[in-house]
């Protein structure tokens, strides 16, 4: 009968295991190199140009030499067609300390504000305002540092040569202030009292008017909306709502705003400029506090926004939703139509795309990257299995060799 017991082991046996153990693992350690140093990156965060010719786009991608994020700026035509690097941002600006990324007002250029950690202080943010031009001929970007007088200031918005920016102040008061773009001189402030957070702003009306969103500061938290005008210290008019809101966007031509409700029902705030809720769109989607960001239809009819790989279109004139779904693994925020041919632009996570609402005419607008592209491969699919497989059979082998067999067993108990 075959003993269970594990008395011992045989040192040759330990040695062969070992060694071909080792040479397994270094083999699948040198192949597990190769493809770690394959090119990878995402392009994301589409824009596109008010003629809906071209899109410019950001490029961020992990550099394996010295594990340093990377991000770069790039813009092609609309098809996907003759894409260019625009510029490269330097190692440690990342796409998730990236707050607006848009079209300035004159078309001409990207307005993107950027937060980079301190290396010395680490809790303190430094905050800037790039402007880096769109024309084919070389023009160096603008790039400003916002004047601090607490570690939590911040850029709010930027519109029309204007910046809203958040100032935390001694243990009485808070502002909300109005400052040129480029000289960062301040133009007017509202204060709001301790107690009070500041986390959501934005510019509208060229720039003279700023809705802001205030969170008090208590179980269960309130908000106000704040209307401001540039040059006067008091606030125009308030609109107390029941949750924690998504920044608020502008649609000119109905002078209206639209938000989200996010923490409340999860609903489609519609508010006029005098702060009335003029209408509330329930969100189709189930999961609450699924809308991270939202955009609106060039011809501000729209609301589009996305959960999973599906997008939804609500129409804010009759409140009805349409949802599609897309042959994609996910959809990345945000999802941007065209105003030339009304095609969705999107991205997956991984490239951007562009397609008809009802998901035909599906196209990649953007190559994946190297190592997207081998992981997709057949021959790659079929080395992960057998990858698998080795590192399967040399925790087997191991044991076993480890492990004293029947014969060692009876020879060493008939000796005692």
């Amino acid at each position: 009968m075959k003993s269970n017991s594990k008395i011992g082991f045989s040192p040759l046996r330990v040695i062969i295991a070992l060694f071909i153990a080792g040479l397994l693992t270094a083999v699948l350690l040198i192949f597990d190199n190769i493809i770690e140093h394959k090119l990878d990156y995402s392009d994301l965060n589409p824009v596109l140009t008010r003629d809906g010719k071209e899109m410019i786009f950001i490029r961020w991608f992990w550099r394996q030499d010295d594990r340093i994020k990377l991000m770069e700026m790039w813009k092609a035509r609309s098809d996907g067609s003759d894409p260019s690097k625009v510029y490269s941002f330097d190692p440690g600006f990342h796409i998730y300390g990236m707050r607006f990324f848009r079209l300035s007002e004159d078309g001409k250029s990207i307005l993107a504000r950027l937060m980079l950690k301190d290396p010395q202080y680490k809790y303190n943010i430094r905050d800037f305002l790039f402007t880096i031009p769109l024309s084919d001929s070389p023009a160096k970007p603008v790039i400003k540092e916002l004047p601090k007088t607490s570690s939590y200031d911040m850029i709010l918005d930027c519109r029309d040569g204007t910046i809203l920016d958040r100032r935390v102040g001694d243990e009485h008061e808070n502002n909300v202030v109005f400052m040129s773009r480029d000289s960062f001189r301040i133009l007017s402030s509202f204060s709001y009292p301790k107690g009070f957070y500041c986390n959501a702003g934005m510019l509208y009306n060229e720039g003279n008017n700023a809705l802001v969103l205030l969170e008090r500061d208590r179980i269960p938290p309130d908000y106000t909306l704040i209307k401001l005008k540039k040059g006067l210290p008091n606030s125009q008019g308030e609109l107390k709502v029941k949750g924690n809101l998504l920044q608020p966007v502008y649609l000119p031509s109905r002078k209206q705003f639209v938000s989200v409700d996010r923490n409340a029902v999860d609903s489609f705030l519609l508010i006029d400029e005098n702060l009335f809720i003029v209408k509330q769109i329930p969100n189709p989607f189930p999961d609450r506090n699924a809308i991270f960001e939202m955009t609106v239809s060039p011809d501000e009819r729209f609301i589009l926004h996305s959960y999973k790989n599906q997008i939804c279109r609500l129409d804010m004139d009759t409140g009805e939703t349409e949802l599609m779904s897309f042959p994609v693994d996910r959809i990345v925020p945000p999802v941007k139509q065209n105003p030339a041919n009304r095609e969705l632009v999107f991205s997956d996570g991984k490239q951007l795309f562009s397609s008809r609402f009802d998901g035909s005419g599906l196209k990649a607008l953007t190559e994946l990257s190297p190592k997207s592209r081998l992981e997709l491969n057949k021959k790659y699919i079929f080395y992960q299995r057998i990858r698998e497989r080795c590192f399967t059979f040399i925790c087997h082998l191991l044991g076993v060799a480890c492990e004293e067999d029947e014969k060692e067993h009876d020879e060493r108990n008939h000796g005692n």
